[in-house]
């Protein structure tokens, strides 16, 4: 097979990224895109909308009736979102579209981490920026428990990307429906290798769930963030709710819970997810109980435990 030889990236993966790896990532991602704008050979990414239409009716087989109709839906969803005339306006050229956390290096730690470059592009191919971002935000800024997104590494992320390569008008209008589309990108592929596994692969299925979550709980908790971020309350949907929180209950026990709620506080949600929930042990003097659900796709059990 043809070969090439290259140096060795120093350092090592981080699978539990802080805010400074994201806004590393992000910065680079984006030089990452504008140098290649000018490359000239083409090769469109083979893992895009037309392998999502091939392949997630053979996956079908494997689902449930719930499953299959998230997978369905989302899929006749960015079917229709990519014969827009706002994603036709996308800005395109090369892109990994695969970049997870275990695909790029860093050196130090704390304040002098260093970002010491992005390999494996298998996968590498020409589709939107805005695809590429978007899968790297669905894997460095999510919360692995819960599919949810950490607000603070999401603006970290964004913030640096758009600090080398500002999103234009039809990128920020198609930001939610692009991390959709990562995420019924990687769960169509992680279905595809978990049940149907190609023979002699040198390969280790990974979980499809985790993109199913992700997948629930982006088109209710991507439009709260920036109110989360702000700290200002926020008070979701009865959809939301029943996706996030309420979606192992019983229609009529939804319906008695939806009508007692009202606005959450959106600063106690920021304080909780960024880690800066503190409580004086002097000052409690009494016995405490925390609740917390066991499924809920908003806050992580990790982090109930945390708070506990």
């Amino acid at each position: 097979k043809p070969a090439a030889v290259v140096n060795r990236l120093v350092g090592g993966s981080e699978l539990t990224p802080t805010s400074k790896h994201c806004h590393a990532v992000g910065d680079m991602l984006a030089r990452m895109h504008l140098a290649g704008k000018d490359y000239n050979r083409h090769q469109p990414n083979l893992r895009g909308l037309a392998w999502w239409n091939e392949t997630v009716p053979v996956v079908l087989p494997f689902l449930n009736d719930a499953q299959s109709s998230l997978i369905q839906s989302e899929l006749a969803f960015q079917n229709h979102v990519a014969n827009s005339a706002a994603y036709a306006a996308l800005p395109r050229g090369p892109v990994h579209a695969d970049l997870f956390r275990d695909n790029v290096m860093f050196e130090g730690a704390g304040d002098s981490v260093q970002l010491t470059g992005f390999f494996d592009f298998y996968f590498a191919g020409v589709d939107t920026w805005l695809f590429d971002l978007a899968v790297c935000l669905n894997d460095w800024c999510i919360d692995l428990d819960t599919g949810g997104m950490n607000a603070d590494r999401t603006a970290a992320f964004l913030d640096a990307y758009q600090a080398v390569r500002p999103l234009i008008g039809a990128e920020r209008q198609l930001l939610n429906p692009m991390l959709r589309a990562g995420a019924l990108r990687f769960w169509t592929s992680r279905l595809w290798d978990f049940h149907l596994p190609r023979e002699a692969a040198m390969l280790t299925p990974h979980d499809p769930a985790h993109f199913e979550r992700v997948l629930r709980a982006l088109p209710h908790l991507f439009p709260l963030m920036p109110a989360i971020l702000a700290g200002r309350p926020i008070r979701p949907s009865a959809a939301a709710f029943r996706a996030l929180a309420l979606h192992d209950l019983e229609a009529d026990e939804q319906r008695a819970v939806l009508d007692s709620l009202g606005f959450e506080s959106g600063q106690a949600y920021r304080t909780m997810i960024l880690g800066r929930c503190r409580v004086r042990r002097d000052k409690v003097t009494c016995p405490v109980l925390c609740l917390s659900g066991g499924r809920d796709r908003i806050v992580s059990e990790r982090l109930s435990r945390g708070i506990a």
